[in-house]
């Protein structure tokens, strides 16, 4: 199941009991298939007042991003597209090396890759080869 909606929420909290096996946080998210488990429906269960609008998702929760709109621009964008524009491939852990490297920010290659695909539409594809005549052809001078 993905992302549930906060109508949703509401429903299956309220078939919460305190204290009954087949009512408590755990069995309610196998019976449900909330991927978080127990604890996801726990922390539900925490924020919620008993009405559905209390399980919407507010303005600036959640967790902030790691890095800038700017930094992936420049870190993480350009880079890509440019190695694209040469015909030239590039992979991701030299991409992290080089932004580890600039901005001093621990960044795993999953969050490089999240970056790339979610904000800028950067798509993992395998470059064809070219020769040695269409690299001279395509490449700046």
């Amino acid at each position: 199941m993905g992302k549930c909606p906060p109508s949703r929420k509401h429903q299956i909290l309220l078939e919460y009991c305190a204290g009954n096996r087949r009512h408590s946080f755990s069995a309610l998210a196998s019976r449900y298939g909330i991927q978080g488990g127990g604890r996801t429906v726990q922390r539900w269960y925490s924020l919620w007042d008993g009405t559905p609008s209390s399980m919407e998702r507010r303005r600036g929760q959640g967790r902030k991003t790691i890095l800038t709109p700017r930094e992936v621009q420049k870190y993480i964008t350009k880079p890509i597209r440019r190695a694209n524009q040469l015909h030239v491939a590039i992979h991701y852990t030299d991409v992290m090396d080089s932004l580890r490297s600039k901005t001093h920010k621990e960044v795993s290659v999953r969050t490089v890759q999240r970056y790339g695909n979610t904000n800028e539409g950067i798509r993992h594809e395998t470059t064809l080869r070219r020769t040695k005549q269409e690299c001279k052809k395509n490449s700046p001078r």
